[in-house]
């Protein structure tokens, strides 16, 4: 307890540089956390199920492999088999490489392949 009676340090009267090396480190935080499965990084981009092809393409790019199959894929109505894409992106030799599935032009799902 300091001589005014209040307890612990308040951010407002730290410096400047202080406040901003505690707002850095905060933001710093918060972009390490780990993204859902559901999701992936392309560069300072973000995939999701349910985007489209075209944003897809968009945020990153042409896929280094393309195929088409038949799969049991979780719909609305429950697992069906249906004819899907399977797009595979590899960003960097460090990274694992990803599988993107398509249905109807959306993603519905994203899988981590090997390295």
């Amino acid at each position: 307890m300091n001589s005014e009676g209040q307890t612990g340090a308040v951010v407002n009267d730290w410096p400047p540089a202080a406040r901003l090396a505690l707002a850095a480190g905060l933001a710093w935080c918060l972009g390490c956390q780990d993204l859902p499965a559901d999701t992936f990084r392309c560069g300072q981009k973000v995939v999701r199920t349910g985007d489209s092809e075209a944003e897809l393409l968009q945020r990153c790019g042409e896929p280094m492999e393309r195929q088409s199959a038949t799969e049991e894929i979780w719909l609305k109505d429950g697992l069906d088999r249906v004819r899907v894409n399977r797009w595979y992106y590899k960003l960097s030799e460090r990274r694992l490489q990803r599988v993107v599935v398509l249905y109807k032009g959306h993603v519905v799902e994203i899988r981590t392949g090997s390295r």
